[in-house]
């Protein structure tokens, strides 16, 4: 009856092969079909155990399509992720050399099986599947690592830096109390001033100019407003 031929039983027009090999075929096909999706499934599910699972994204950001998952590649055959999966102890087992303490271990294994998953064309099917997976999970074990040293390496810098800043505004910080001192004995009156305004970068000729006097005229009114400031000064720090 037509309720009992598989979907691919439309086509069996095809000439030249008879309808029972044709519906073996199919059903090799639908067989290899539920077979890939079964493992992907596992995978996946591994991999959520692994606490591996779309984050919510940032602000602004657009976070990968899942068809482009490698757990959800169609195009690599089922046998791979058979291995994949009958291998898990193995990669749990490298994992557990490389790095120290469950969480680290865990999230190896995770990037190890997403890596090995989008790689997969990188593997030869006359090499040992053994091995690549150990130089797999032990590449990016140390590549880890890497990352993680040099942003180490980047941090000491940063703190190294706002140390030196830190140390450069010191004494800044004692030139300002000083400064507020010296504010506060300030002589008053036009020697004050005088001395103020030099004080904040006027030149001589423009202090003159300011107060209708020559510049040496000014240049004798900052020394008796400075000796005024000094002695007020040495008072205050023998008092």
């Amino acid at each position: 009856m037509a309720r009992d031929r598989l979907p691919h039983d439309a086509h069996d027009e095809r000439q030249g092969t008879p309808s029972s090999d044709r519906r073996s075929e199919d059903l090799g096909g639908y067989r290899r079909t539920v077979h890939r999706r079964r493992n992907q499934r596992h995978l996946i599910q591994i991999l959520g155990t692994y606490h591996w699972s779309p984050r919510k994204p940032h602000r602004g950001e657009t976070m990968p399509n899942p068809a482009n998952d490698p757990a959800n590649d169609n195009t690599r055959p089922a046998s791979f992720d058979q291995r994949l999966i009958d291998h898990l102890p193995y990669i749990q087992k490298i994992a557990s050399l490389c790095v120290r303490g469950a969480d680290e271990r865990e999230e190896l294994v995770a990037d190890s099986i997403t890596y090995v998953l989008g790689s997969w064309q990188n593997f030869r099917p006359d090499g040992s599947f053994h091995k690549w997976l150990g130089y797999m999970v032990r590449g990016i074990a140390t590549e880890k690592k890497r990352r993680f040293y040099r942003r180490a390496k980047h941090m000491r810098q940063v703190e190294g830096e706002m140390a030196l800043e830190n140390a450069a505004t010191l004494p800044n910080q004692f030139h300002a109390v000083e400064l507020a001192e010296a504010i506060s004995n300030m002589p008053a009156g036009r020697d004050g001033e005088v001395v103020m305004r030099r004080a904040m970068g006027d030149t001589l000729t423009e202090v003159g100019v300011h107060f209708g006097v020559g510049r040496e005229r000014a240049r004798q009114i900052e020394e008796r407003g400075l000796a005024t400031l000094r002695r007020r000064v040495r008072r205050a720090t023998d008092a």
